[in-house]
Order: structure tokens, then C-alpha cells, then sequence
């Protein structure tokens, strides 16, 4: 079993692009200190992330989690990234070990100064703006709220505040790394699917 586990970590890790190499000043200006400090750790937090996992025995979410996270990362403009999404949280870590939540619905959509990313559905929403760090790599800053409530902007509570890298690992499939979550898990994903 441990043998089989440490497979699994090695797969994930190996199939899951670099994310967090070097950051465009763009993104890391948007953000505080702290923030910027999460953004950092990113391979970091996701590694020991998915060590927890594996050593909690969470393989039920494993294939899904694979399916999110692996693949290269691709190119992908701006104009590829807008339209609406599928999303869905993988919590990974903390708490709860893996555990991947239903699909809800998302949007990407041009906004003054650039893009923006929007979890439109469930309890738990977030929204912010995407920064383009290379060809292939979008910086996210934004803030978490509850259906219950409107939208609010980064920086207006700290608790609230949610970074991350979002990268296109297939024609219709992108993920959203979010290191150190303030709440439950120790890295959180959000896998989009291009909605039909």
C-alpha cells in the first residue's frame, strides 16, 4: 500500500504543470505581503498537500483530482480563456484530506484593465481578476463570499482573500491553483470545464 500511495504522489506531482516559477511584477503588485508570500509556496503547499492526502488513504478523489490538475500547460490567450465554465473546488490537505466538491457554474469575461473570474453558483463563491504571467499562465487576485452576499473586492477583508495561478492543461479544461486557503484545506483547487 505505502509502495502504491507513493506511485499516486509521484504521478500527481509529475503531472501537474510547474505553476508558480516566476511571477510577472504585475500580479505581485495587486497583492500584500502575505498574499504575495502565498503565491511563493505554491509548489510547495501543493506538494505537501497531496502528501497528506496520500497518507490519509484518500484515493476515492485521486483519479479526479488527476484528471483536474494533470496534463502540460498550453498557450492560451485571453480571448481562450472568456466564456462560460463548469467549475468545481478539489480541497486538498487540512481537514479534510481530498475531497472534490459538485460542478458549479463560472465565467470569464473581459473587464476594464483585463479579465475577470467569477464562481457564479453555490455557497461558496469567489471573483477577481486574471493577470497574464506568460503564454501560458494567468495570476489570479480576488476574494471568497457566500451566495448570501455581494461580491467583494480583494483586500477589503484579508480573511477573504484568494490568490492563485490559473493554467489551460487542455482544450476545454483549465485549473486554478489557490495555495493556503485561509479556511479547511491547505490548497484548494478550482477545475473549469468549458460549459457547452
Amino acid at each position: 500500500m505505502r509502495r502504491f500511495a507513493t506511485m499516486i504522489l509521484a504521478s500527481l506531482l509529475l503531472a501537474c504543470p510547474a505553476a508558480a516559477q516566476e511571477v510577472a511584477p504585475e500580479f505581485t503588485e495587486l497583492m500584500n505581503e502575505a498574499d504575495e508570500a502565498r503565491i511563493a509556496r505554491f509548489d510547495e503547499a501543493l506538494g505537501q498537500a497531496l502528501i497528506q492526502a496520500v497518507k490519509a488513504g484518500a484515493f476515492e478523489d485521486i483519479e479526479t483530482l488527476q484528471q483536474a490538475i494533470g496534463g502540460e500547460a498550453q498557450p492560451t490567450s485571453a480571448e481562450g480563456l472568456i466564456g462560460d465554465w463548469r467549475c468545481r473546488t478539489i480541497k486538498i490537505g487540512g481537514n479534510l484530506p481530498l475531497v472534490a466538491y459538485g460542478f458549479f457554474d463560472c465565467r470569464i469575461e473581459r473587464v476594464t484593465g483585463g479579465l475577470s473570474l467569477q464562481k457564479l453558483s453555490g455557497s461558496q463563491r469567489t471573483s477577481g481578476r486574471l493577470v497574464s504571467l506568460d503564454g501560458s499562465r494567468w495570476g489570479y487576485v480576488g476574494a471568497d463570499h457566500y451566495a448570501r452576499e455581494d461580491p467583494i473586492a480583494y483586500d477589503a477583508n484579508s480573511e477573504r482573500n484568494t490568490v492563485g495561478i490559473l493554467s489551460r492543461v487542455g482544450r476545454d479544461r483549465l485549473w486554478l491553483g489557490m495555495p493556503e486557503p485561509q479556511f479547511e484545506s491547505d490548497f484548494d483547487v478550482l477545475e473549469l470545464v468549458r460549459a457547452r
